[in-house]
């Protein structure tokens, strides 16, 4: 046991003298740089030190000073790093807030009209919060396959609305969109006529059940869901 606290603790000061010296030339550079400009090192300007010693602190005060200032960032680094961590992530909060959403909708050709596709996009893109909705019948250009077509536009995509019908289940192309959205870990929203039409593995995600009878109240309950999944 004490042989692997004494292991520990040596691979905890080679550690410690590797971050020290990492820190130390920079900091040493930077130094250098200023005394290159400036023709005094950062000790001489701070204390404004002359007359007999100020050739010796020249040398020996700016490295002190160096050392201080390693010491000082080597003590607090922790804290210094946890800081820095928790304003990146509270910076990329407020980007992706504002962030305009980008939506795909997965869904078998037959389904287009009965689902009412068109309409759904249009409601969604005259969201606030909304920039754009992919769907093939009305992106898709002759020099894109629908293979390329479906891995961009999902990539691009922050949502998923997989269109879950009898004919979306037996659909090669919806089954892969499906597929590639799980794998690359997407936020899916399944709409559906009937729940049995939803695949097992994707029933674990919120969706809304549709209705053309009252397609507004259908759009109203869409769009509440895509804004709790985000």
């Amino acid at each position: 046991m004490m042989e692997e606290e004494e292991n520990n603790k040596e691979e905890f000061d080679r550690r410690n003298l590797f971050i020290v010296l990492l820190l130390y030339f920079p900091t040493a550079f930077i130094d250098s740089i200023f005394y290159y400009i400036t023709g005094t090192s950062w000790g001489s300007q701070l204390f404004n030190l002359s007359g007999l010693f100020y050739p010796v602190w020249e040398f020996w005060g700016g490295l002190v000073f160096t050392i201080i200032e390693i010491y000082l960032v080597f003590h607090y680094r922790k804290k210094l790093i946890s800081w820095l961590k928790a304003n990146l992530h509270n910076r990329q909060s407020e980007i992706k807030k504002g962030n305009q959403l980008e939506v795909f909708i997965s869904y078998a050709f037959e389904d287009l009209k009965k689902f009412r596709i068109p309409e759904i996009a249009d409601f969604l893109e005259n969201q606030s919060r909304i920039r754009k909705v992919y769907y093939w019948e009305r992106d898709n250009r002759s020099s894109q396959t629908l293979v390329e077509y479906m891995e961009q536009s999902i990539l691009k995509s922050d949502i998923v609305l997989i269109i879950c019908s009898q004919n979306s289940k037996v659909s090669s192309p919806v089954n892969k969109e499906i597929d590639f959205a799980v794998v690359k870990d997407k936020k899916i929203i399944p709409i559906f006529d009937d729940i049995d039409n939803v695949r097992e593995f994707i029933k674990v995600h919120r969706g809304v059940k549709f209705s053309t009878t009252h397609f507004n109240v259908f759009l109203k309950s869409l769009i509440s869901v895509i804004k709790d999944a985000i």
